[in-house]
């Protein structure tokens, strides 16, 4: 349908459900959509206000549009998949979870990515990423189309309780323009260019870093257990470290 409402109970306790709009799609605050299998919403532009839960694969597809999460998604399967061409997550009510699996936020626009403040482009605030659990958070700045760049631009915080065990960081380019500060494992994969400024430090429980283009890692604050470099093409190394590969 060109427009969706979901409201109520939409169940599957044997199988998937997917449901498809050609235009926005929106669930109701107190609706539940639930399956025991693989679980899909794909809109143009998608807004969940109630509970969307599955023990297969989550898939939420808002196109090139936003994505706004204001209920919770909670996963128990192998991975959520979360594609938008930006995205919100409600600071209190909104929550991404999936214990012991992947979250995966996918960007569809042909925009920069922003973390941290999220001031621009597809942007994720440090609250948006604070709202997502899982044992690894995967965020791919880049699509099939289009090769965006990624930037800092505020704290970045991924500690304690929920926070995830591996974070993933994919971009065509990464400026680090804001501290980026996790409990993680952190990996970043570019294909250009990894620059930092001065002022913004990285933290991790180890970093591993591959940058076709380069990377510039100045501030004296950086900390990382162990740091992995790949693709030295120009490398500027500045940190505490327990040892550098």
């Amino acid at each position: 349908s060109d427009l969706m409402t979901v409201g109520g109970q939409v169940a599957n306790p044997v199988g998937n459900v997917l449901l498809f709009s050609s235009g926005a799609m929106t669930t109701q605050s107190g609706s539940m959509v639930s399956s025991s299998g693989n679980l899909g919403l794909f809109g143009g532009g998608l807004t969940t206000n109630g509970a969307v839960s599955a023990g297969g694969f989550i898939t939420l597809d808002a196109d090139v549009f936003k994505l706004t999460v204001n209920g919770s998604v909670s996963g128990s399967g192998p991975q959520v998949n979360l594609y938008a061409g930006d995205m919100d997550i409600h600071a209190v009510t909104g929550l991404v979870s999936n214990p012991a699996g992947i979250v995966e936020v996918n960007n569809r626009s042909a925009s920069a990515m922003t973390l941290g403040n999220g001031a621009s482009g597809f942007g994720l605030s440090n609250s948006d990423l604070g709202r997502i659990s899982a044992a690894t958070l995967t965020i791919n700045a880049s699509n099939a189309s289009v090769a965006n760049p990624a930037t800092i631009d505020g704290l970045v915080n991924l500690t304690g309780a929920g926070a995830p065990g591996t974070v993933n960081l994919n971009a065509a380019s990464l400026a680090v323009n804001g501290s980026f500060n996790t409990s993680a494992l952190l990996n970043v994969t570019t294909t250009g260019t990894v620059n930092q400024q001065s002022g913004a430090a990285v933290s991790a429980s180890a970093l591993n870093v591959s940058a076709a283009g380069g990377i510039n890692l100045p501030a004296i604050g950086n900390s990382f257990g162990t740091l992995t470099v790949r693709d030295r093409k120009s490398t500027r190394l500045n940190s505490s470290h327990g040892y550098i590969s």
